[in-house]
């Protein structure tokens, strides 16, 4: 279930990426929405709008995200 498992898949995907890496995430869950939590670690860059072919713009049939690491500051 994507709603109740994509924080934990999310983040055992992230830790296999080498420096750098990003993972690109999509679900057609209507109304789905990642877990606040997630950007305590995570930089969550909604690309959905990226993703639609103009013949479905207005009836978005699913979103997407770009997830990459914080960068650390200091």
């Amino acid at each position: 279930d994507v709603v109740r498992d994509h924080t934990h898949l999310i983040d055992a995907a992230m830790a296999l990426l080498r420096p750098g890496g990003f993972m690109l995430f999509s679900t057609n869950k209507r109304g789905f929405a990642p877990d606040a939590a997630l950007e305590k670690h995570w930089n969550i860059q909604n690309f959905t709008k990226e993703t639609t072919d103009p013949d479905f713009i207005g009836r978005v049939h699913h979103q997407a995200w770009i997830i990459r690491r914080r960068r650390i500051s200091g």
